[in-house]
């Protein structure tokens, strides 16, 4: 990777292919989360070292090589990622800081991590391991059960070893835009009571703080939709979000 591809990755911005994490020091859960989300859309650029936006900060110089290791290792951890990804990161010198990149190419399986499967929406990360929106083609029939609600049974393909996976293509068939309504309807339900940002954001099931604020939070409180219990101090910690 060269100095000028990363200048055209942050003159484009975060989006569906290209994320930017802070990580001076060492890595965060919203890097795996980022990892599967890419593995499991078109896949994507990871740039660290970089705030969410796109000035250049750098990594710490003396944790580079534990911060290099501990992406090398989590991803071949089957208790973390499954299943393991070969990626590695290099180092980038730009404009006199030192940035760590890697390309999330995309896999030919369902990616997890931690046991939860992320999508990329737009510049954001979303847990979908729960949604009703996801169909996950595996080459077989889905079938339907009528219970006290419709539930999908996902054939499974069995892997070299005879155990059945979780396997088949993601982008195909997660209906993103339905699903964002859905998210968004739910959302204002769960804030009938006043709630924190924190619990708002964990609810949605995205990681992106930035993305949340931007393309969720901010929209709602514009609309009408969502009020704010201390208007006259919109930064206050005390800060919660009803729906109006």
């Amino acid at each position: 990777m060269n100095p000028d591809s990363i200048r055209q990755f942050l003159a484009d911005g975060e989006g569906l292919t290209i994320e930017y994490k802070e990580c001076a020091n060492g890595l965060n859960n919203s890097v795996w989360e980022t990892v599967c989300s890419f593995s499991n859309r078109y896949g994507g650029h990871l740039i660290i070292g970089v705030e969410d936006n796109g000035t250049p900060v750098g990594v710490n110089p003396h944790s580079v090589q534990q911060i290099k290791k501990n992406f090398v290792n989590i991803l071949n951890n089957p208790q973390k990622t499954s299943p393991s990804l070969f990626l590695s990161l290099e180092e980038v010198i730009f404009d006199g800081v030192l940035l760590l990149y890697v390309y999330v190419p995309v896999s030919s399986q369902i990616q997890s991590c931690s046991g939860r499967i992320y999508d990329r929406n737009e510049d954001g990360d979303f847990d979908i391991t729960n949604s009703a929106d996801l169909k996950i083609y595996s080459g077989g029939e889905p079938e339907l059960i009528e219970g006290d609600v419709f539930k999908t049974i996902i054939p499974l393909k069995p892997d070299a070893n005879g155990s059945e996976t979780l396997s088949g293509d993601l982008r195909t068939c997660t209906t993103q835009d339905g699903t964002q309504d859905k998210r968004l309807s739910m959302l204002l339900e769960y804030s009938t009571v006043p709630r924190s940002r924190d619990e708002m954001q964990r609810h949605y099931g995205i990681s992106t703080r930035e993305y949340f604020r931007k393309n969720v939070l901010k929209p709602l409180l514009e609309s009408g939709q969502l009020k704010m219990t201390i208007p006259d101090k919109p930064n206050s910690r005390n800060q919660r979000y009803v729906k109006a």
